[in-house]
């Protein structure tokens, strides 16, 4: 069985911090919140697989 996770690289929307996470791409279709690494404030990740296959990772602001 192959790992789902996988890395991806986002920008806090807060600070603009650049980092890398692990990502789940069984979670397409989902959101949920991780804090910051850097400034810890709360960022809303919507996860989804395009019709290529491809994980898309969008983040924002929570509550935005």
């Amino acid at each position: 069985m192959t790992d789902p996770l996988e890395e991806v690289t986002v920008e806090c929307p807060w600070c603009g911090a650049v980092f890398d996470t692990p990502v789940d791409a069984q979670e397409a279709g989902d959101r949920y919140v991780e804090d910051c690494p850097t400034c810890c404030a709360p960022i809303e990740f919507h996860v989804a697989v395009d019709n290529t296959g491809r994980l898309q990772v969008t983040v924002q602001r929570e509550g935005r």
